[in-house]
């Protein structure tokens, strides 16, 4: 009965946004409607606007749901995995990647058709999500995490492409939050070309697909081609994901949410869920851009992207705790316990340490000091410090605070990405995979919008209020669940800021190019003010992480060994994840968000020297420190004068490594 109501449900609401879309702000009746579609007559506006602009849109809302959808539909099968979709598996990103440098790079637009673009794109990214997560034996939140390690690193290169051409550029940055807005009939027909055999292909697999949830002995026992079967699975998702890249740009979420709701209905079999994604994921699209289309009446155009994000992160944070009792458990997932110190080579102990760590940071002070788009030398800095005038002066001087800020800020994201591993008990948790980072970057553009004359010192109270507020629904949802769970639960969380963040963007009007770089990350204009706020923020973390990491180490037993050799466990997981949340928000109160630094500079440490979190926190830092002073080097001199911020360089460099880390386990 349930499923019954529920199916009529679908086609219901399917049937009633259909003419809500098409009709809306349109003052026009259904028979206009349907002269609109077949005969506009030149006479009458709202038919032309029909037949031109609205219908093609609709059309393309309904195609884009269900190419979502279904994709998502068979990525989750595929893996066996409920999470698989084509934004979690970082599918969608890469095709936004591929299709950014096909229309930027000289050449390769005129050679290489945006399909194709799309398609390579995300066969790519989806490939090394695949293999570095494990494949089809991954458990769900080594898939999440590995496909969002691929998203960023793709939306970074995406990102640092729009730097060559600002026209086509900025047009790229409104294309990838999705839109629906299409200029005729030619786009949405030619996906629909390209949808219908794949949705044919898909109902012949629908048999295969049942065979293979039951597990691979199972499908192997029954005489399935495992391989065979799983390529071509894999193969039909990624064009239809390129299929809705080509038609609005990147949309996440439509291809989790639809299948996921679906299956609540009690709905097993693939013959079935398949053509009701399709419809569930249409009529998603359509409320969506029905959405969009009252705030583009009202106030501004949205993304399409956002809505559908809005709705997806928090169905991704109540699914994650669906899956609380299925998810592998985090000793053989992520092994908590920190490893003993040991010999590594040469580099034990703390002489050793410092002996690697200070020429590094040395050697990245001084490269950041004389490299950029113009070379100081030794001489000439010495010369300078001596109290020398000339026009290199004040390039000198703006250097050496860019490079001072980078390293305290290195320090600061690397300190809170090692407090966040000890209280997630995840060695993948860092402020940004947590949210901190993105609830940073929410408070301070509401503060840049809602309140245009504050002053600076606002915007960093409101950045350090949104990275706290951020720590403290991580612990009110998940610290007393699994590290899967909350790891996924905090993917939500960040998703969710960061679409309520694009919208804001997009409303600010003149604004909006300011705050997107921002956003990006950046040490330009770094002075006096900003080392004094960083310096202090890590004189007072400092000490109290120093106090609080002995308790990770504790806390990495589990909870409930903790509790029995007498640590307060609540107590002591709210200031480890006060701290590092602290930590985070500074630097984004400074320099905007700044990723991956906090995840890569803990795991380096750990590879160089093994040894317990408080054992880690110097070497920690130090590399943090150095590789945001290298990144911020590299971004203002790599295409110079063009300056790549910051934020993107560090997500450029630190997402192939944290793929590595992945790959290895």
């Amino acid at each position: 009965m349930v499923r019954r109501f529920g199916i009529g449900g679908l086609v219901a609401a399917t049937l009633l946004l259909l003419p809500l879309h098409a009709l809306h702000g349109i003052d026009a009746g259904a028979f206009d409607l349907l002269r609109g579609l077949l005969a506009p007559s030149p006479d009458h506006p709202a038919e032309m606007l029909l037949h031109y602009l609205r219908l093609p849109r609709t059309l393309a809302a309904l195609l884009l749901g269900a190419c979502l959808a279904v994709a998502g539909t068979l990525f989750q099968a595929a893996t066996r995995n409920p999470l698989a979709s084509p934004g979690i598996l970082g599918v969608t990103a890469g095709a936004q990647l591929f299709v950014s440098a096909a229309a930027l790079l000289p050449g390769l637009a005129a050679i290489v058709p945006i399909p194709l673009a799309a398609l390579s794109g995300g066969l790519a990214a989806g490939a090394l999500t695949y293999l570095v997560s494990g494949g089809s034996r991954a458990s769900p939140v080594r898939v999440a995490l590995s496909g969002m390690a691929v998203s960023l690193m793709a939306g970074a290169g995406a990102s640092a492409l729009a730097l060559l051409d600002e026209t086509t550029g900025a047009g790229l940055h409104l294309w990838g939050g999705g839109s629906l807005v299409q200029s005729g009939w030619i786009t949405p027909l030619g996906v629909a070309a390209g949808l219908l055999p794949a949705l044919a292909m898909a109902a012949l697999l629908a048999r295969a697909l049942d065979i293979m949830a039951l597990g691979e002995d199972a499908a192997r026992a029954l005489g399935q081609n495992l391989a065979l079967v799983r390529a071509s699975v894999l193969f039909l998702g990624t064009w239809l994901s390129a299929l809705a890249v080509t038609l609005a740009g990147p949309v996440v979420f439509v291809g989790l949410v639809a299948p996921n709701l679906v299956r609540l209905l009690g709905v097993t079999r693939h013959g079935v869920i398949l053509p009701l994604a399709a419809l569930t994921g249409a009529s998603l699209t359509l409320g969506a851009d029905l959405v969009v289309l009252w705030f583009s009446s009202t106030l501004v155009e949205l993304p399409v992207g956002v809505p559908t994000a809005i709705i997806g992160a928090p169905f991704l944070i109540v699914l994650a705790r669906r899956l609380a009792q299925e998810a592998v458990g985090p000793a053989r997932e992520f092994s908590g316990r920190h490893r003993k110190p040991g010999r590594v080579g040469s580099w034990t102990g703390s002489w050793a340490t410092a002996a690697w760590l200070v020429p590094l940071l040395l050697l990245a002070l001084a490269a950041g000091l004389m490299a950029g788009n113009r070379w100081i030398g030794p001489a000439a800095i010495a010369a300078l410090a001596d109290g020398a005038n000339g026009p290199l002066a004040a390039v000198l001087e703006m250097r050496a605070w860019r490079v001072v800020g980078s390293g305290l800020a290195g320090a600061l994201l690397a300190l809170s990405g090692l407090l966040l591993q000890g209280v997630v008990r995840n060695p993948l948790a860092s402020p940004d995979l947590l949210g901190v980072t993105q609830g940073a970057g929410l408070l301070a553009v509401a503060a840049m919008v809602l309140l245009p004359g504050a002053g600076f010192l606002t915007v960093q109270a409101a950045a350090l209020a949104g990275g706290l507020g951020i720590a403290l629904l991580v612990a009110l949802l998940g610290l007393r669940l699994s590290p899967s769970t909350l790891a996924l639960m905090a993917l939500g969380l960040a998703a969710l800021a960061a679409s309520v963040t694009s919208m804001l963007v997009i409303g600010a009007g003149f604004q909006a190019s300011g705050l997107a770089t921002w956003l990006a990350g950046s040490t330009y204009g770094a002075d006096r003010g900003d080392i004094l706020t960083l310096g202090a923020g890590l004189a007072l973390v400092s000490p109290l992480a120093i106090l609080c990491l002995g308790q990770a180490d504790i806390l990495a037993f589990g909870r409930t060994k903790a509790a029995s050799l007498g640590l307060a466990v609540l107590r002591s997981e709210l200031a480890l994840l006060a701290l590092g949340a602290l930590a985070a928000s500074l630097v984004a109160a400074v320099f905007g968000p700044v990723a991956f630094i906090g995840l890569m500079a803990p795991h380096a440490a750990r590879l160089v020297r093994p040894g317990s979190f408080r054992e880690l926190m110097g070497p920690a830092m130090g590399i943090g420190a150095a590789v945001m002073i290298v990144a911020d080097l590299i971004g203002r001199s790599l295409l110079a004068p063009i300056e790549i911020p910051v934020g993107i360089m560090t997500a450029i460099l630190g997402a192939p490594f944290i793929l590595l880390v992945l790959r290895r386990g």
